[in-house]
């Protein structure tokens, strides 16, 4: 019994790798593709936690998973409050002034509260500094105008 077992081992592993292996890309992979220090992305994409990703500051995104940075607006992925930048077209908030990226006020994009100011917090489902969901303190801290018991409604 353990012979077979040794035996059939090898044939499946022969049959698989082929396949397994046809499916890497190892050169100028695209957007989404696995990648490490050993596999380059395409240009214009970097390696960011194991995957070719869209470079901050460049075109070329659709969602915010698309960029390294997680922030896709236009097209264009921008930076977040705390990263550096030199203008306020590099950052989420459009928001730059020494060279960092500034919190976004009422409406703004964010992926935590911390991403937001004026007192606003981030609504989970709709990425907003007060949007429907975030939780608030008055009308004025949502983007729907509305706070009824202490979350932004529609």
């Amino acid at each position: 019994m353990v012979g077979a077992v040794v035996w059939t081992t090898p044939i499946l592993q022969t049959a698989l790798a082929p396949a397994a292996s046809a499916s890497h890309c190892t050169s100028s992979c695209p957007l989404g593709s696995p990648c490490s220090p050993l596999i380059s992305c395409q240009a214009g994409l970097v390696c960011t936690g194991g995957f070719c990703l869209v470079a901050t500051g460049s075109g070329g995104c659709t969602t915010n998973a698309d960029c390294a940075s997680g922030a896709c607006s236009g097209g264009t992925c921008l930076s977040w409050p705390g990263a550096t930048c030199t203008a306020n077209s590099q950052c989420a908030s459009n928001k730059c002034a020494g060279g960092q990226c500034f919190a976004n006020g009422l409406n703004g994009a964010c992926r935590t509260t911390t991403d937001c100011t004026d007192n606003t917090t981030c609504s989970a489902t709709t990425q907003t500094c007060g949007g429907v969901g975030a939780a608030c303190a008055n009308n004025n801290k949502c983007t729907t105008n509305k706070c009824q018991g202490g979350i932004c409604v529609p």
